[in-house]
């Protein structure tokens, strides 16, 4: 960037640049695999593995944890108020962990976390009926309400849907 600057930008030659030795280009760049890739190619090579029970709660583990930040862990923060799409990837990665592997060491865990996601997620809902109703969407304010009754029947946060859909009736 600074050749490029000074001889190409500015016209100056440098003479004290041409002793410099230039960082040569890497011969192979290192591949980075999503998670679903990751999760194929486990299955491909080693389907019968006694530890792939574990690589699919690593998998639930990463998008749980994804939505949480530094400040997160030592301020209290209300995650239900962020963008939920890695609480519902979480949320189908440990779905499947309990699907495949039912008696598995993590599958209690993982039903624990499914609980919490569902909640959180839920409480989410809320949140955007309530913005919905803030600026005057009132229809999408109580559809979405509706959605999230319907959705979360069991979510400690259907008392608190329920009285937004009553207020947005009102």
């Amino acid at each position: 960037a600074l050749l490029f600057l000074y001889k190409e930008v500015l016209g100056r030659a440098l003479p004290w640049l041409d002793e410099l030795v230039r960082a040569k280009r890497p011969e192979r760049l290192p591949t980075v695999l999503t998670t679903a890739e990751v999760q194929r190619l486990l299955e491909l090579l080693y389907p019968n593995h006694k530890h792939v029970d574990y690589a699919y709660y690593l998998r639930g583990l990463v998008n749980y944890n994804r939505g949480f930040t530094f400040i997160d862990r030592y301020l209290p923060t209300d995650t239900s108020q962020r963008d939920s799409s890695g609480s519902m990837a979480a949320y189908d990665s440990f779905e499947e962990l309990i699907r495949r592997f039912p008696k598995s060491q993590y599958a209690a865990d993982a039903w624990q976390r499914m609980i919490s996601l569902k909640n959180n997620v839920a409480m989410h809902e809320v949140h955007v009926a309530r913005y919905y109703f803030s600026r005057g969407a009132y229809v999408a304010a109580i559809n979405r309400a509706q959605q999230a009754l319907s959705d979360y029947p069991e979510a400690p946060a259907l008392e608190e849907i329920r009285r937004v859909v009553t207020v947005f009736r009102e």
